[in-house]
Protein backbone atom coordinates (compact mmCIF):
# COMPACT_ATOMS: atom_id res chain seq x y z
CA UNK A 1 0.00 0.00 0.00
CA UNK A 2 1.49 3.52 -1.03
CA UNK A 3 -0.30 6.55 -0.53
CA UNK A 4 0.20 10.38 0.11
CA UNK A 5 -1.95 12.38 2.19
CA UNK A 6 -1.48 16.66 1.84
CA UNK A 7 -1.29 18.51 4.58
CA UNK A 8 -4.54 20.14 5.64
CA UNK A 9 -5.39 23.52 7.58
CA UNK A 10 -6.47 23.79 10.89
CA UNK A 11 -10.05 23.89 11.87
CA UNK A 12 -12.60 25.61 13.85
CA UNK A 13 -15.80 24.00 14.06
CA UNK A 14 -18.72 24.82 15.43
CA UNK A 15 -22.02 27.40 15.85
CA UNK A 16 -20.85 30.95 16.09
CA UNK A 17 -17.46 30.37 16.04
CA UNK A 18 -17.26 32.86 13.44
CA UNK A 19 -17.10 35.67 16.00
CA UNK A 20 -13.59 33.90 16.89
CA UNK A 21 -11.83 35.55 13.85
CA UNK A 22 -10.59 38.85 15.64
CA UNK A 23 -8.77 36.66 18.47
CA UNK A 24 -7.51 33.99 16.15
CA UNK A 25 -6.01 37.14 14.22
CA UNK A 26 -4.54 38.83 17.39
CA UNK A 27 -3.35 35.68 18.68
CA UNK A 28 -0.97 35.66 15.22
CA UNK A 29 -0.19 39.37 15.60
CA UNK A 30 -2.14 40.03 12.54
CA UNK A 31 -3.63 43.18 11.66
CA UNK A 32 -4.57 44.02 8.17
CA UNK A 33 -7.28 41.81 6.97
CA UNK A 34 -9.23 41.52 3.71
CA UNK A 35 -12.67 39.96 3.91
CA UNK A 36 -13.85 38.90 0.36
CA UNK A 37 -17.70 38.43 0.80
CA UNK A 38 -20.43 37.33 -1.01
CA UNK A 39 -23.04 40.59 -1.31
CA UNK A 40 -25.76 38.47 0.60
CA UNK A 41 -23.16 38.89 3.79
CA UNK A 42 -22.72 42.49 3.24
CA UNK A 43 -26.82 43.02 2.72
CA UNK A 44 -27.44 41.46 6.15
CA UNK A 45 -24.93 43.36 7.87
CA UNK A 46 -22.84 40.42 8.85
CA UNK A 47 -19.82 41.92 7.02
CA UNK A 48 -20.03 45.08 8.77
CA UNK A 49 -20.89 43.42 12.67
CA UNK A 50 -17.47 41.76 11.94
CA UNK A 51 -15.48 44.87 10.90
CA UNK A 52 -16.57 46.87 14.10
CA UNK A 53 -15.60 43.55 15.85
CA UNK A 54 -12.34 43.85 14.16
CA UNK A 55 -11.52 47.30 14.34
CA UNK A 56 -12.30 46.98 18.46
CA UNK A 57 -9.64 44.66 18.60
CA UNK A 58 -7.46 46.88 17.16
CA UNK A 59 -7.27 45.36 13.48
CA UNK A 60 -7.85 46.79 10.25
CA UNK A 61 -10.52 45.45 7.22
CA UNK A 62 -11.72 46.36 4.16
CA UNK A 63 -14.83 44.08 2.61
CA UNK A 64 -13.98 42.92 -0.84
CA UNK A 65 -17.83 42.12 -1.96
CA UNK A 66 -17.60 42.23 -6.21
CA UNK A 67 -17.58 38.54 -6.72
CA UNK A 68 -19.30 36.78 -9.60
CA UNK A 69 -20.45 33.09 -10.11
CA UNK A 70 -18.25 30.48 -10.87
CA UNK A 71 -14.83 33.13 -9.82
CA UNK A 72 -14.34 34.66 -13.18
CA UNK A 73 -10.43 35.60 -13.47
CA UNK A 74 -10.70 39.61 -13.36
CA UNK A 75 -11.99 39.23 -10.06
CA UNK A 76 -9.49 37.61 -8.49
CA UNK A 77 -7.74 40.15 -10.64
CA UNK A 78 -8.88 43.07 -9.02
CA UNK A 79 -9.24 41.79 -5.50
CA UNK A 80 -5.46 41.34 -6.03
CA UNK A 81 -4.76 45.11 -6.89
CA UNK A 82 -7.12 46.11 -3.71
CA UNK A 83 -5.39 43.04 -1.29
CA UNK A 84 -1.81 44.76 -2.54
CA UNK A 85 -3.16 48.58 -2.20
CA UNK A 86 -4.45 47.81 1.28
CA UNK A 87 -1.14 45.60 2.81
CA UNK A 88 -3.30 42.55 3.88
CA UNK A 89 -1.63 40.74 5.84
CA UNK A 90 -4.83 38.30 6.13
CA UNK A 91 -7.44 37.33 3.95
CA UNK A 92 -10.71 35.63 5.02
CA UNK A 93 -12.90 34.35 2.78
CA UNK A 94 -17.20 34.70 3.73
CA UNK A 95 -19.07 32.53 1.40
CA UNK A 96 -19.83 29.88 -1.31
CA UNK A 97 -17.59 28.83 -3.56
CA UNK A 98 -17.24 31.79 -5.43
CA UNK A 99 -15.78 33.67 -2.20
CA UNK A 100 -13.52 30.78 -1.35
CA UNK A 101 -11.92 30.40 -5.11
CA UNK A 102 -11.98 34.28 -5.21
CA UNK A 103 -10.16 34.30 -2.43
CA UNK A 104 -7.46 31.77 -3.03
CA UNK A 105 -6.57 33.17 -6.09
CA UNK A 106 -6.21 36.98 -4.81
CA UNK A 107 -3.64 35.00 -2.17
CA UNK A 108 -1.96 33.42 -4.91
CA UNK A 109 -1.14 36.71 -6.79
CA UNK A 110 -0.92 39.18 -3.65
CA UNK A 111 2.66 38.76 -2.76
CA UNK A 112 3.72 38.12 -6.06
CA UNK A 113 4.72 40.00 -8.96
CA UNK A 114 2.45 38.67 -11.42
CA UNK A 115 -0.36 40.85 -12.44
CA UNK A 116 -2.98 38.38 -12.83
CA UNK A 117 -4.18 35.04 -11.80
CA UNK A 118 -3.22 33.77 -15.69
CA UNK A 119 0.47 34.39 -14.59
CA UNK A 120 0.01 30.86 -12.03
CA UNK A 121 -1.30 28.95 -14.90
CA UNK A 122 2.37 27.60 -15.22
CA UNK A 123 3.45 25.05 -12.52
CA UNK A 124 6.82 26.07 -13.62
CA UNK A 125 6.63 29.01 -11.76
CA UNK A 126 6.18 27.47 -8.28
CA UNK A 127 9.32 26.74 -7.23
CA UNK A 128 9.93 31.52 -7.67
CA UNK A 129 6.57 32.19 -5.72
CA UNK A 130 6.12 33.80 -2.81
CA UNK A 131 3.97 32.64 0.47
CA UNK A 132 0.45 34.26 0.24
CA UNK A 133 -1.16 35.90 3.44
CA UNK A 134 -2.91 34.34 6.47
CA UNK A 135 -5.48 32.83 4.46
CA UNK A 136 -8.77 31.78 6.66
CA UNK A 137 -11.41 30.18 4.61
CA UNK A 138 -15.15 30.84 6.36
CA UNK A 139 -17.65 28.52 4.58
CA UNK A 140 -21.57 29.12 3.84
CA UNK A 141 -22.38 26.47 1.64
CA UNK A 142 -22.36 22.74 2.20
CA UNK A 143 -20.69 21.24 -1.26
CA UNK A 144 -17.78 22.43 -2.15
CA UNK A 145 -15.13 21.30 1.12
CA UNK A 146 -12.97 24.25 -0.69
CA UNK A 147 -12.15 24.94 2.92
CA UNK A 148 -10.18 21.92 3.04
CA UNK A 149 -8.68 22.09 -0.51
CA UNK A 150 -5.91 23.78 -2.31
CA UNK A 151 -7.69 24.06 -5.71
CA UNK A 152 -8.76 27.37 -6.99
CA UNK A 153 -11.51 26.83 -9.69
CA UNK A 154 -11.48 30.22 -11.97
CA UNK A 155 -13.66 30.87 -15.00
CA UNK A 156 -10.68 32.28 -17.53
CA UNK A 157 -12.88 34.63 -19.44
CA UNK A 158 -10.84 35.07 -22.74
CA UNK A 159 -10.93 31.36 -23.65
CA UNK A 160 -14.06 29.95 -21.59
CA UNK A 161 -12.77 27.27 -19.56
CA UNK A 162 -12.94 26.62 -15.93
CA UNK A 163 -9.60 25.77 -14.61
CA UNK A 164 -8.24 24.74 -11.13
CA UNK A 165 -5.03 26.86 -10.39
CA UNK A 166 -3.37 25.96 -7.12
CA UNK A 167 -0.87 23.35 -5.63
CA UNK A 168 -0.12 21.64 -2.00
CA UNK A 169 1.46 25.12 -1.10
CA UNK A 170 -1.97 26.96 -1.56
CA UNK A 171 -4.21 25.03 1.49
CA UNK A 172 -5.31 27.54 3.91
CA UNK A 173 -4.01 28.68 6.99
CA UNK A 174 -7.29 28.04 9.01
CA UNK A 175 -10.81 26.86 8.57
CA UNK A 176 -13.40 28.25 10.21
CA UNK A 177 -16.72 25.92 9.55
CA UNK A 178 -20.02 28.16 11.39
CA UNK A 179 -22.62 25.86 10.67
CA UNK A 180 -24.76 28.76 11.17
CA UNK A 181 -24.03 30.77 8.30
CA UNK A 182 -25.66 28.11 6.24
CA UNK A 183 -29.29 28.20 7.66
CA UNK A 184 -30.25 31.44 5.22
CA UNK A 185 -29.66 29.35 2.41
CA UNK A 186 -32.03 28.75 -0.16
CA UNK A 187 -33.95 25.32 -0.86
CA UNK A 188 -32.57 24.98 -3.79
CA UNK A 189 -28.72 26.21 -3.05
CA UNK A 190 -28.84 23.80 -0.36
CA UNK A 191 -29.61 20.54 -1.97
CA UNK A 192 -27.65 21.44 -5.30
CA UNK A 193 -24.20 22.25 -3.05
CA UNK A 194 -25.58 18.87 -0.80
CA UNK A 195 -25.04 16.82 -4.03
CA UNK A 196 -21.66 18.41 -4.72
CA UNK A 197 -20.59 17.11 -1.83
CA UNK A 198 -22.16 13.74 -2.57
CA UNK A 199 -20.57 13.84 -5.75
CA UNK A 200 -16.60 14.72 -3.88
CA UNK A 201 -17.75 11.50 -1.78
CA UNK A 202 -18.60 8.99 -5.02
CA UNK A 203 -15.97 10.03 -7.38
CA UNK A 204 -13.75 9.84 -4.44
CA UNK A 205 -14.45 5.97 -4.05
CA UNK A 206 -14.45 5.06 -7.72
CA UNK A 207 -11.43 7.11 -8.43
CA UNK A 208 -8.27 5.18 -9.23
CA UNK A 209 -6.03 8.08 -8.15
CA UNK A 210 -4.06 7.75 -4.76
CA UNK A 211 -6.36 5.12 -3.38
CA UNK A 212 -6.18 5.53 0.55
CA UNK A 213 -7.83 4.23 3.29
CA UNK A 214 -8.40 7.61 5.30
CA UNK A 215 -10.51 9.07 1.93
CA UNK A 216 -12.24 6.04 1.89
CA UNK A 217 -13.33 6.11 5.26
CA UNK A 218 -14.02 9.37 5.25
CA UNK A 219 -16.16 9.39 1.78
CA UNK A 220 -17.76 6.57 3.26
CA UNK A 221 -18.82 7.93 6.39
CA UNK A 222 -19.80 11.27 3.95
CA UNK A 223 -22.18 9.75 2.07
CA UNK A 224 -24.01 8.33 4.87
CA UNK A 225 -24.54 11.79 6.57
CA UNK A 226 -25.59 13.51 3.21
CA UNK A 227 -28.46 10.92 2.39
CA UNK A 228 -29.60 11.53 6.15
CA UNK A 229 -29.28 14.81 6.67
CA UNK A 230 -29.68 16.57 3.04
CA UNK A 231 -33.32 15.94 3.03
CA UNK A 232 -34.05 17.59 6.65
CA UNK A 233 -32.53 20.44 6.05
CA UNK A 234 -33.99 20.82 2.60
CA UNK A 235 -37.80 20.05 4.03
CA UNK A 236 -36.24 22.36 7.02
CA UNK A 237 -33.54 24.67 6.48
CA UNK A 238 -33.52 25.99 10.16
CA UNK A 239 -32.50 22.22 11.54
CA UNK A 240 -29.40 23.28 12.74
CA UNK A 241 -28.16 19.44 13.93
CA UNK A 242 -28.77 18.77 10.51
CA UNK A 243 -26.75 22.12 8.84
CA UNK A 244 -24.22 20.87 11.91
CA UNK A 245 -23.75 17.52 9.58
CA UNK A 246 -24.17 18.60 6.37
CA UNK A 247 -21.18 21.17 7.20
CA UNK A 248 -19.59 18.53 8.90
CA UNK A 249 -19.72 16.10 5.79
CA UNK A 250 -19.01 18.23 3.27
CA UNK A 251 -15.75 19.44 5.32
CA UNK A 252 -14.69 15.80 5.36
CA UNK A 253 -15.30 15.11 1.90
CA UNK A 254 -13.42 17.80 0.72
CA UNK A 255 -10.46 16.21 2.90
CA UNK A 256 -11.02 13.19 1.43
CA UNK A 257 -11.54 13.81 -2.34
CA UNK A 258 -8.08 16.29 -2.27
CA UNK A 259 -6.08 13.30 -1.81
CA UNK A 260 -8.01 11.10 -3.70
CA UNK A 261 -9.54 12.71 -6.31
CA UNK A 262 -12.74 12.57 -8.01
CA UNK A 263 -12.69 11.55 -11.84
CA UNK A 264 -15.35 11.42 -14.32
CA UNK A 265 -18.32 12.56 -12.56
CA UNK A 266 -16.27 16.02 -11.75
CA UNK A 267 -14.98 15.89 -15.51
CA UNK A 268 -18.60 15.95 -16.94
CA UNK A 269 -20.04 17.77 -14.71
CA UNK A 270 -17.28 20.60 -14.99
CA UNK A 271 -17.90 20.29 -18.82
CA UNK A 272 -21.75 20.92 -18.36
CA UNK A 273 -20.84 23.84 -16.47
CA UNK A 274 -18.57 25.47 -19.27
CA UNK A 275 -20.96 24.77 -21.83
CA UNK A 276 -24.53 25.23 -20.82
CA UNK A 277 -24.03 27.56 -17.63
CA UNK A 278 -25.43 24.52 -15.46
CA UNK A 279 -24.69 25.20 -11.95
CA UNK A 280 -22.31 23.56 -10.28
CA UNK A 281 -23.87 21.19 -8.20
CA UNK A 282 -27.20 20.81 -10.38
CA UNK A 283 -24.64 19.14 -13.01
CA UNK A 284 -22.98 16.65 -10.44
CA UNK A 285 -26.58 15.48 -9.15
CA UNK A 286 -27.62 14.82 -12.80
CA UNK A 287 -24.39 13.59 -13.53
CA UNK A 288 -23.82 11.16 -10.66
CA UNK A 289 -26.29 8.17 -12.34
CA UNK A 290 -24.53 8.37 -15.93
CA UNK A 291 -21.50 8.26 -13.93
CA UNK A 292 -21.57 5.19 -12.14
CA UNK A 293 -23.06 3.78 -15.21
CA UNK A 294 -20.33 4.06 -17.26
CA UNK A 295 -17.75 2.86 -14.53
CA UNK A 296 -19.46 0.10 -13.41
CA UNK A 297 -18.35 -3.00 -15.35
CA UNK A 298 -14.22 -1.38 -15.31
CA UNK A 299 -14.69 -1.33 -11.50
CA UNK A 300 -17.09 -3.40 -10.22
CA UNK A 301 -16.05 -3.55 -6.67
CA UNK A 302 -15.36 0.46 -6.61
CA UNK A 303 -18.93 0.63 -7.09
CA UNK A 304 -19.94 -1.47 -4.78
CA UNK A 305 -18.30 0.19 -1.98
CA UNK A 306 -20.20 3.12 -3.03
CA UNK A 307 -23.67 0.75 -2.74
CA UNK A 308 -22.35 -0.33 0.67
CA UNK A 309 -22.00 3.55 1.98
CA UNK A 310 -25.76 3.93 0.50
CA UNK A 311 -26.77 0.71 2.32
CA UNK A 312 -28.20 -0.87 -1.11
CA UNK A 313 -27.66 -4.21 -1.22
CA UNK A 314 -26.10 -5.29 -4.78
CA UNK A 315 -24.46 -8.85 -2.95
CA UNK A 316 -26.38 -10.72 -5.60
CA UNK A 317 -26.17 -8.58 -8.51
CA UNK A 318 -23.27 -8.52 -11.56
CA UNK A 319 -21.37 -5.78 -12.13
CA UNK A 320 -23.99 -4.01 -14.72
CA UNK A 321 -27.13 -5.07 -12.60
CA UNK A 322 -25.38 -3.48 -9.40
CA UNK A 323 -24.39 -0.79 -11.25
CA UNK A 324 -27.87 -0.09 -12.07
CA UNK A 325 -28.90 -0.54 -8.87
CA UNK A 326 -26.76 2.05 -7.46
CA UNK A 327 -27.06 4.30 -10.36
CA UNK A 328 -31.26 3.80 -9.70
CA UNK A 329 -30.79 4.75 -5.92
CA UNK A 330 -28.63 7.87 -6.63
CA UNK A 331 -30.85 9.08 -9.12
CA UNK A 332 -33.79 8.84 -7.33
CA UNK A 333 -32.12 10.78 -4.36
CA UNK A 334 -31.21 13.62 -6.20
CA UNK A 335 -34.44 13.69 -7.21
CA UNK A 336 -36.19 13.71 -4.01
CA UNK A 337 -34.33 16.47 -3.28
CA UNK A 338 -35.37 18.79 -6.20
CA UNK A 339 -32.54 18.63 -8.65
CA UNK A 340 -33.22 17.80 -12.24
CA UNK A 341 -32.03 14.95 -13.97
CA UNK A 342 -29.94 14.70 -17.26
CA UNK A 343 -33.00 14.82 -19.19
CA UNK A 344 -34.75 17.78 -17.61
CA UNK A 345 -31.91 19.74 -18.37
CA UNK A 346 -32.93 19.47 -21.87
CA UNK A 347 -29.43 20.11 -23.48
CA UNK A 348 -29.51 20.61 -27.39
CA UNK A 349 -27.16 18.45 -29.63
CA UNK A 350 -25.00 20.81 -29.85
CA UNK A 351 -24.63 21.49 -26.63
CA UNK A 352 -23.92 17.36 -25.67
CA UNK A 353 -21.33 17.37 -28.45
CA UNK A 354 -19.51 20.09 -26.73
CA UNK A 355 -19.72 18.25 -23.57
CA UNK A 356 -18.42 15.08 -24.79
CA UNK A 357 -15.37 16.89 -26.36
CA UNK A 358 -14.01 19.04 -23.66
CA UNK A 359 -15.23 16.23 -20.83
CA UNK A 360 -12.16 13.97 -22.15
CA UNK A 361 -10.00 16.95 -21.85
CA UNK A 362 -10.50 17.30 -17.88
CA UNK A 363 -8.27 15.90 -14.73
CA UNK A 364 -11.16 14.11 -13.70
CA UNK A 365 -11.07 12.01 -16.86
CA UNK A 366 -7.11 10.79 -16.40
CA UNK A 367 -8.33 9.37 -13.13
CA UNK A 368 -11.26 7.34 -14.24
CA UNK A 369 -11.08 3.40 -13.74
CA UNK A 370 -12.61 3.49 -17.56
CA UNK A 371 -10.59 5.30 -20.15
CA UNK A 372 -12.38 8.35 -21.50
CA UNK A 373 -13.14 9.57 -24.99
CA UNK A 374 -15.37 11.59 -27.07
CA UNK A 375 -17.35 9.02 -28.41
CA UNK A 376 -18.27 7.26 -25.04
CA UNK A 377 -19.07 10.45 -23.11
CA UNK A 378 -21.59 11.06 -26.20
CA UNK A 379 -23.02 7.89 -25.75
CA UNK A 380 -23.88 8.08 -21.90
CA UNK A 381 -24.99 11.68 -22.66
CA UNK A 382 -27.45 10.22 -25.39
CA UNK A 383 -28.55 7.24 -23.16
CA UNK A 384 -28.80 9.89 -19.95
CA UNK A 385 -31.03 12.27 -21.97
CA UNK A 386 -33.80 8.75 -22.58
CA UNK A 387 -34.13 8.34 -18.91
Amino acid sequence: MNFNILSKPAIIFGEDTIYTLPDELNNRNLKRAMLVVTPHFVNNGLAANLQGKLKEAGIESVVYSDLIQDAPDFTVNNGAQIARDFKADTIVAIGGGKALDTAKGINIIVNNPGKTIADYLDPSTLPSRNPGAFLILCPTTTGTGSEMTFASVIHFMDTDRKISVGDGTAFANLAIVDPVLTVELPKDVTAYTGLDALTHCVGCLTSIYNVNPLSEALARDGIGIILENLPKVVANPSDLEARNMMCYASMTAGMAFIDQICNIDHALSESMGAVAGTPHGVACGAALAPSIRYLCEAAPEKVRKVADAMGVDVSNQNPVEAGETVANALAAFVKSVGCPSMKELNYTEEQLECISEMTPQAVGSLLSPRPVTKEEVLALLHDAMQR
